[in-house]
């Protein structure tokens, strides 16, 4: 009767388990079904350890059969212990659930292998365990599928053999595996939806092709995870310790936190989420993420980490979303990007081999770093490359084809290296080093640089569309070898530059070229050409530097009434214009840069012409020159210039100066008329006009003026003649503060006040009056207005003296912000 008793009792608590916590939870074929009634309860002991045949009567309906619901559930702290396949294929199973204690049951391939198979969906309920220990043997655990409630522990353990997971595994509760060998080989499922471990020591490997691991719990992995097939789905949750290594299979991830190592070929499809970091590994083997779907969002860190293999990531585009990364790194092997990215976040190429070779797209908005050390290569015909967000190139950006589009944004650090494709340029600062050949569109913004390098091979810079606007700089340097500018029209902007250099091969002006007033061209290039009947409309500068030379030749031409500068060198010559097709319009100017000392008298021709007009205005800095029109050419004969010196001066703050000298003029061989002057005061009140008179050879440059404020000021003086020469002086001129002069009345009597003005230079409102007396006091300090007495501004002061005062002299000192002047002896007081 015990017997039946505690039987009875055992189903009741199952009952009761399974309709709490157990029949609903399950994970079943037919997930509508109930899980059947208990058929056979363990009634053994309920302590200790006692194996699973040890005998019938542990059983409330004999040895367990393929058909029985078998529940160990009675009360009580014990283990159950299957070592043997003897009566271990039954219909279903509970353990746990009992009122008190732990009941645990062990696969235990001690010393055979044992598989416990399952008919039915089984639970694992609240203070249930169920193991896994091979060791000399392996242990399965198969059948439908083992839902662990909450409470409930499923585990695996061992160093030697296998443990299999050949059952779907539906966690609650809390998983640990720690058996060095747990597979799960077949097409099952484990879903974490509670505690998942892989404890140190332990492994799981994931590695049939229609298998699955689904986490959405807490996962740890101090151990090792590892999936070679089937599907890893991250939906929510976090992992925790070492990364899930996938080898194989497919990453579904939409949510959570944690961290995959993909080695070999993996897909992956969803949102790397933030938090979560997915290394694409080539530390062993070549690598290939592909990603699928739609396109897949990284919202957390994504690297590509190559080095005895590459490392690539390739498929559906690819978004990095604001905060989020993409990474490559390594100095060995390749990482390859094969797929469209658009950068909102932040990416960062720190590999050496960093390579966009597929008809790809990589669009930047946000922050993209090419780091020192790293290289990123675009290679596609068809690939391109748009920056419109923070571009840093501290290592290396190379296109060889494809399109590299510039709509705003910025590129700081080295140049962008263009050995081919295309540049479509709107907006945006930065520079480009093109190489080879290049065709280019639209604008070179200001604050950006397109240079033209010939520095190892012959380069040339196509220009297309309608024209190409220069509003930034536009740099050819020929050097191994030549440097060409071809195609449509360029127009260079006013702030913008068109240059060339170099002493070493050609370089190739192709294009019709117009440059705007305030733009400059600067011919610096030894052998500068336009050679292919193209015409130069110049209205701003056109400099030829000291060495640089331009021919024209054929039908070119070079016409406007901008400023055409040459350079005289005294030692070497001249910087010049050759060829014919030159032409002056009125108001054209012809500006001299003069390297050295030329000998007076002697004869240069930097414009070898023939020249079609004369220059309106000559500028030939602090030189002087006789301009001629021999045959058409233009020819400068080296004249004495005339001298300009600073004169000083010792301004006073609030005086005015009155009309002072500032320069004496010498060698002037013109009248009065011929000479203008300007002067900046250097008080930030800018530059204006200042007189100049002259008297046989010599002069003065007067002016005058008002300084506010004590200090020292650079005073610059620039005379110019209408020959064409220009001076400019200096003076450092210091001004001194407030001074006193005197006093109106210096005499106090004790216990008596007295008014008195105080006349002198530079006194303002600001100025408080104190007396070295104590017994004296201010009653008030105010400016008085200028009179023909006193034309400078005066302080009526009121002094009042106490009857104790000490008599005697006593110092005054008046306080400004723009300076402290102290008059001793300024005040007697008397008895």
């Amino acid at each position: 009767m015990g017997g039946v008793r505690r039987a009875a009792m055992a189903g009741l608590v199952v009952a009761a388990s399974l309709g709490s916590a157990g029949a609903v939870a399950v994970v079943s074929a037919t997930p509508s079904a109930a899980l059947p009634s208990c058929t056979d309860n363990w009634v053994g002991p309920s302590s200790g350890t006692t194996n699973w045949n040890a005998s019938s009567s542990d059983w409330s309906s004999g040895f367990p059969t393929s058909s029985s619901v078998v529940c160990i559930s009675e009360p009580g702290t014990y283990t159950v212990d299957l070592n043997s396949s003897s009566n271990s294929s039954i219909g279903a199973l509970q353990v746990g659930g009992g009122s008190s204690g732990t009941q645990t049951v062990v696969v235990d391939g001690s010393s055979a292998n044992v598989t416990l198979s399952l008919a039915s969906a089984s639970t694992v309920a609240s203070g249930g365990v169920l193991a896994l220990a091979p060791s000399s043997g392996y242990t399965i655990l198969s059948g439908p599928g083992v839902t662990v409630n909450s409470g409930g522990t499923f585990s695996t353990s061992g160093a030697s053999n296998t443990a299999y997971l050949r059952s779907s595994i539906t966690n609650n509760g809390t998983v640990t595996i720690g058996a060095a060998n747990t597979a799960q080989d077949q097409s099952t499922s484990t879903a974490n939806d509670g505690t998942f471990t892989v404890a140190g020591g332990g492994n799981l490997s994931v590695s049939s092709g229609s298998g699955s691991f689904i986490n959405a719990g807490a996962m740890t992995v101090t151990g090792g995870l590892t999936e070679s097939s089937g599907t890893f789905t991250q939906t929510s949750g976090s992992i925790a310790g070492s990364p899930v290594l996938l080898t194989g299979g497919a990453l579904v991830d939409t949510a959570g936190t944690g961290a995959f190592d993909v080695k070999s070929n993996v897909s992956m499809s969803g949102t790397i989420p933030a938090g979560q970091t997915v290394t694409v590994d080539g530390s062993t083997t070549n690598t290939d993420l592909t990603l699928t779907g739609t396109s897949v969002t990284d919202d957390g860190t994504l690297a590509l980490d190559p080095n005895s293999g590459y490392a690539m990531v390739d498929g559906s585009p690819l978004t990095v979303a604001a905060g989020a990364s993409l990474t490559t790194t390594g100095a060995h092997n390749t990482a390859y990007l094969r797929s469209s990215i658009t950068n909102n976040g932040t990416v960062t190429i720190g590999a050496a081999n960093t390579a966009q070779d597929q008809s790809t797209s990589t669009a930047n908005d946000g922050t993209f770093t090419v780091a020192g050390g790293g290289n990123l290569s675009v290679s596609s015909g068809s690939g391109s490359f748009i920056n419109a967000g923070a571009m840093t190139v501290t290592g290396g950006l190379t296109e060889s084809s494809g399109t590299f589009t510039q709509t705003s944004g910025s590129i700081a650090g080295s140049p962008v290296l263009l050995t081919g494709g295309a540049l479509v340029d709107t907006a945006g600062t930065g520079a480009f080093d093109v190489k080879s050949n290049v065709s280019m569109s639209g604008t070179i913004p200001a604050g950006q640089t397109v240079t033209v390098d010939g520095s190892t091979t012959n380069t040339d810079l196509t220009l297309t569309g309608t024209s190409v606007t220069d509003d930034g700089t536009l740099a050819l340097d020929p050097n191994s070898g030549y440097a060409i500018l071809s195609g449509s029209p360029l127009t260079v902007a006013a702030g913008a530059s068109l240059g060339t250099s170099g002493t070493s091969n050609t370089a190739y002006l192709r294009v019709p070229v117009t440059n705007q007033a305030g733009g400059t061209v600067t011919i610096g290039a030894a052998d500068t050409r336009q050679d292919s009947n193209t015409a130069t409309s110049n209205a701003g500068t056109f400099q030829v530097a000291n060495g640089g030379h331009l021919t024209l030749s054929g039908s070119s031409t070079l016409t406007g009434a901008g400023t055409l500068g040459v350079t005289v060198n005294g030692t070497s010559g001249t910087g010049g214009i050759s060829g014919p097709g030159i032409t002056l319009a009125s108001g054209s100017t012809l500006a001299v840069a003069t390297v050295g000392t030329p000998t007076v008298g002697t004869v240069f021709t930097p414009i070898g012409g023939p020249v079609t007009g004369t220059f309106t205005t000559l500028s030939f800095g602090p030189n002087a020159y006789a301009v001629a029109y021999p045959g058409g050419a233009v020819q400068l004969t080296t004249e004495p210039a005339f001298t300009l010196t600073p004169a000083p001066m010792s301004p006073k703050e609030n005086v005015p100066t009155g009309t002072v000298v500032l320069g004496n003029i010498g060698s002037a061989s013109d009248g009065t008329g011929i000479y203008s002057a300007t002067v900046n005061w250097g008080d930030g009140s800018g530059t204006g006009p200042a007189t100049v008179t002259i008297t046989g050879s010599t002069g003065t440059v007067t002016g005058s003026h008002t300084y506010t404020t004590p200090g020292v000021y650079t005073v610059t003086t620039t005379l110019a003649n209408t020959d064409g020469t220009t001076l400019t002086t200096t003076e450092s001129v210091t001004v001194t503060g407030p001074t006193v002069t005197g006093f109106s009345k210096t005499l106090i009597k004790q216990g008596k006040k007295l008014s008195t003005v105080v006349s002198g230079t530079g006194l303002d409102a600001s100025a408080v009056v104190t007396t070295s007396n104590p017994g004296v006091t201010v009653v008030s300090a105010k400016v008085g207005k200028p009179t023909k007495k006193h034309p400078n501004p005066t302080l009526k002061v009121k002094l009042s003296a106490t009857k104790t005062a000490v008599t005697g002299p006593i110092n005054v000192t008046i306080t400004q912000d723009t300076g402290t002047v102290t008059v001793t002896a300024a005040i007697t007081v008397v008895s």
